[in-house]
């Protein structure tokens, strides 16, 4: 195949999962799409989860340990109990999607999130989670490996990386 018609056809397909994505976030009470998220953005988080989490896994924050007693629900409330520590209602974060972000303003925190963790444990996809919060200027990231799941917190100075 062509590989012009290569390039289209995954353009095609990428315009329409951004698309659903849009549409998915545009429909959630619990926040407000601003926009998609810039380059910037996308490439903080992708070198930080590159560097810190692919090649130096032991630089977590904190760590809950996992055994045969410890159910999704479990895992889902420390998620969010770490999350509302630094994300709070009107933050604005960034949810990345690998080659694209999305930017929402959140208008219920502790629901937001809630909800997005329930659909990961509904999907049976894992507890991997992360987003930016741009109010705040960190990064959080949440691996759930076999015995653990992992938090991953990097505060970055606003005067060396503007996002907005």
């Amino acid at each position: 195949m062509n590989q012009s018609i290569q390039n289209r056809k995954a353009e095609i397909l990428l315009r329409n999962r951004k698309n659903k994505i849009f549409e998915e976030y545009d429909k959630n009470k619990y926040c407000k799409v601003i926009d998609f998220s810039k380059d910037v953005v996308i490439n903080l988080y992708s070198e930080y989860f590159k560097e810190t989490i692919k090649t130096n896994n032991n630089l977590f924050t904190s760590k809950l340990q996992l055994d045969g007693l410890t159910s999704k629900n479990d895992i889902k409330n420390w998620i969010l109990n770490n999350i509302l520590i630094h994300t709070v209602d009107n933050n604005i974060i960034s949810i990345l999607y690998g080659e694209f972000g999305i930017k929402l303003e959140l208008t219920s925190s502790e629901k937001f999130f809630s909800d997005e963790l329930q659909k990961k444990i509904d999907s049976h996809i894992g507890l991997d989670y992360g987003y930016i919060n741009e109010n705040k200027y960190i990064m959080q990231i949440f691996s759930d490996e076999e015995h653990y799941v992992y938090e991953y917190l990097k505060k970055w100075d606003e005067s060396n990386v503007s996002i907005r």
